[in-house]
């Protein structure tokens, strides 16, 4: 059985989910994130971006959108707008052109409707998580703006800032270790700070429920071990090294 063949079958067993939850969203959403990715490039503004998948262990697959389905993802491998990025019994990481990274925990599958660079040098990035677990950890770079967006939600991710964002079914939970976020919805937007968690229904309307906690995850001990690596270690880490996974 080759590689791609067992991921295949690890994403369909692991990833169920998924599925149902792509239906719920509504697929207008996601044309609406590509309009709104070709709306937003101004005069000037282009997809020149350093974004690559930094770390790979275990199943990862990748979708580029081209009508050949998922490819087993290898180290190194560019990451462009409109990707999908999927793990099945692996884990994932991306690094973006200043450093900053998305990392993805097994049975997790995320999007990139926009990585845009903007005539004034600053990097505009958009990503969508599907369902699973994912850790980012964002540098204090002036201009820039990063975006997650779940189900109907959009965050937004001030600079110096880590999180964990979770989705399964129409559930989420955003955790902040450092810095802060904003989750709009049709309500106020909620602002959720250091060490603070808001659980919600990705899917629906209301402002969730914010907790003055950080509630702990599955993975919480690995994400750990990771930032300790980079910390220590930046420059095997900047170079491609894998042993830190």
């Amino acid at each position: 059985m080759t590689s791609l063949l067992r991921l295949l079958l690890c994403m369909t067993t692991l990833l169920p989910v998924s599925v149902g939850q792509e239906a719920a969203q509504n697929a207008s959403v996601h044309h609406e994130e590509n309009a709104d990715a070709q709306k937003g490039l101004g005069a000037g503004d282009s997809h020149v971006r350093i974004v690559r998948l930094s770390n790979a262990r275990g199943q990862v697959g990748l979708d580029r959108g081209r009508g050949r389905g998922v490819e087993v993802a290898m180290r190194n491998m560019p990451v462009v707008e409109g990707l999908k990025l999927l793990t099945a019994d692996g884990y994932a990481e991306v690094e973006f052109d200043d450093t900053s990274r998305l990392r993805l925990t097994p049975s997790t599958s995320v999007r990139f409707p926009r990585l845009v660079l903007r005539s004034t040098g600053a990097q505009s990035s958009a990503i969508r998580l599907d369902v699973g677990t994912i850790y980012v950890n964002l540098q204090d770079t002036k201009n820039n703006d990063f975006t997650l967006i779940v189900g109907s939600r959009k965050i937004t991710v001030n600079r110096s800032t880590h999180l964990r964002l979770s989705f399964f079914d129409s559930a989420a939970e955003l955790a902040v270790f450092s810095g802060s976020a904003v989750v709009q919805s049709n309500a106020a937007p909620v602002v959720v700070a250091k060490k603070q968690t808001l659980v919600m229904d990705a899917l629906g309307s209301g402002p969730g429920q914010l907790e003055n906690n950080l509630k702990e995850g599955t993975y919480d001990d690995w994400e750990e071990n990771v930032m300790k690596y980079h910390e220590h270690h930046p420059r095997r880490a900047a170079g491609g090294r894998w042993d830190y996974f």
